[in-house]
């Protein structure tokens, strides 16, 4: 195979397409077109073999009922053809030239135009060092969404329209300017070729998303990690996804598995986003939506949820639900917890501790009544009937402990769960190190690696005579020890999903954060919410995940006042993917 490259033009930093025209010199068999075919067959190897070119060409004087057949740019003349060719070959050629009219050796002047050559190609003939290119990006519908080194910004312009030429689905290519350290984890970005068109269209495991993506995270790297921990839903199961974004976890949760799915997001462009995605995949009967501060949405929808326990309303937990008129029913809880914040996610452990505190008494009555039921049969003991009530909870995170990334990342999850690090406690951090498992998920950097650490909530941690601070102390504290947090003092606005309506009503937004009296007036408002849904079980969807060499981190900004509002349902979309020219 002939290998050829681009004319070399270091130093261009504004893109003349005419300078990487090359004209390749190469020789020819001028044959009868009938001919063309026997040729190609018996004389393949001495062909000009290039990707992408073509070494069949009319002949100069456009003779229609002649062809000219490329050689190999390396024969010069027909003794190096000769020289070339087997015996048979040899005498194949011998005996056409003796029989066939018009068989001629000829010069034949190749144009190679600016089209032909890769991104690769056209980059390395321009940058200084030649042996890389920084052509990788990441497809976000027609945005390329590139993360270019410091030695090559000098070139950005040039290189975002050399990714705009070779890539025909691309219309818009932008430069991340610098990490994600603010609240809401979306980062400034300019753009470096196309038209400046943020609101992307794309789709992942089935569903469509539409965002404006320099108001949003979503990395469409993490599309393997949205499929696997929705997998791990079974259908109809009620999920939590404390850092939902616009919904990569929820919408397939909601869409491909009915699971139910109360979900929230602190970014106010992200909760419009996840609303707009809840109606254009028609699963507005599945989802709950929430713009809150994780923490507090977590203990606020953990104790709307299980104050519901035994009412009607309860997603069939009510009476309908049991065999045995007069027999408490289990409490309502979530199966699954989302957390995709891996910055700081396992910060907001603390939320789970003491979050049913005050409902001891509904899960002993639901240990108590299964074993009874039991009765006779091999029971299950209370113990494990209460642990199995307990939400998996999926918490992503990130880790550059050199020594043991997973040991690191179960300690600090028990440090921010009180949960004592004392290898002599069998209850304690050996228990949870047993009962936990740190998934990798993928490099963020070469000292930093993301991870999935999943684990059922401890029931210690669960019944814990625990408060938390008060919103603003704790955000005080947690902007100081970090810098960044999804941080408390936002507003909240509730989406009641109506029972076999395919709509979002949009409940009030706040600027202060909830204090616990508001959330009790919510609680009426609240009252037929999801849980009188078809399936009161649902999958979770957790959204935004980190970009490349940026961790996700937060510090606080407040969203503005929503309007109340209806959402109803369509369909379609682009794709999504990582991209190399």
């Amino acid at each position: 195979m002939t290998i050829i490259s681009p004319p070399e033009n270091r130093g261009m930093t504004e893109l003349d397409r005419d300078r990487f025209k090359q004209i390749l010199k190469v020789h020819a068999l001028e044959v009868p077109a009938k001919d063309v075919g026997s040729i190609m067959q018996d004389f393949s190897n001495v062909l000009l073999n290039t990707p992408r070119l073509r070494n069949v060409v009319n002949s100069a004087e456009n003779d229609k009922s002649k062809r000219l057949v490329l050689l190999s740019p390396d024969i010069h003349t027909i003794e190096d053809l000769k020289s070339r060719l087997s015996d048979d070959q040899q005498t194949k050629l011998a005996a056409v030239g003796q029989e066939q009219e018009g068989w001629r050796f000829v010069d034949h002047d190749l144009e190679i135009p600016y089209t032909y050559w890769t991104a690769d190609q056209i980059l390395r003939s321009i940058l200084p060092d030649s042996t890389e290119s920084p052509t990788a990006y990441e497809q976000v519908g027609h945005i390329a969404h590139m993360n270019l080194r410091d030695q090559y910004l000098a070139y950005k312009h040039v290189i975002g329209q050399v990714i705009l030429d070779k890539s025909p689905t691309i219309e818009t290519v932008v430069n991340k300017l610098e990490t994600i350290d603010n609240t809401y984890r979306n980062f400034k970005m300019e753009v470096i070729a196309g038209k400046p068109e943020f609101i992307a269209t794309t789709r992942e495991n089935g569903c469509r998303f539409t965002f404006d993506f320099s108001k949003v995270y979503w990395n469409s790297r993490l599309h393997t990690e949205h499929e696997r921990i929705t997998e791990t839903f079974k259908k109809g199961d009620l999920v939590c996804d404390a850092m939902a974004g616009v919904g990569p976890f929820a919408i397939p949760a909601a869409r491909n598995k009915r699971c139910t799915v109360w979900v929230n997001d602190l970014n106010p462009a992200s909760y419009d986003a996840l609303k707009e995605n809840v109606r254009l995949n028609k699963v507005s009967k599945y989802i709950k939506a929430f713009n809150m501060d994780a923490r507090e949405f977590i203990r606020y929808s953990f104790s709307e949820l299980i104050n519901k326990s035994g009412t009607d309303s309860d997603g069939g937990n009510g009476p309908d639900a049991i065999s045995n008129i007069g027999t408490p029913p289990p409490p309502s809880t979530f199966s699954h917890v989302v957390m995709n914040l891996p910055g700081t996610a396992l910060e907001f452990l603390d939320a789970f501790r003491g979050v049913y505190f005050r409902h001891q008494d509904k899960f002993a009555a639901a240990a108590a009544a299964e074993s009874q039921k039991n009765q006779g049969e091999t029971s299950t003991s209370p113990e494990k009937t209460i642990s199995e009530l307990m939400p998996m909870i999926h918490c992503h995170c990130f880790s550059n402990d050199p020594d043991d990334k997973e040991l690191d990342i179960k300690r600090r999850a028990c440090q921010t769960m009180g949960i004592p690090i004392n290898d002599d406690d069998p209850n304690g951090f050996v228990e949870f190190c047993k009962n936990s498992e740190a998934i990798y998920v993928r490099k963020v950097s070469p000292k930093k690696d993301m991870f999935c650490l999943t684990f059922r909530l401890p029931r210690k941690v669960a019944f814990e005579n625990f408060e938390l601070p008060s919103s603003s102390s704790s955000s005080s504290s947690s902007c100081n020890n970090n810098n960044n947090h999804q941080s408390s003092a936002t507003s909240e606005e509730e989406l009641k999903v109506e029972d076999k309506v395919d709509k979002v009503e949009v409940g009030t937004k706040r600027k202060e954060p909830p204090s616990p009296s508001m959330l009790e007036q919510q609680q009426e408002f609240n009252n037929k919410d999801l849980t009188s849904s078809p399936s009161l079980s649902g999958t979770g969807d957790s959204q935004t995940m980190n970009t490349d060499n940026a961790a996700d981190t937060n510090s606080g900004e407040q969203p503005k006042d929503n309007k109340i509002e209806d959402v109803a349902a369509p369909e379609n979309s682009v794709s999504t993917k990582k991209n190399r020219l």
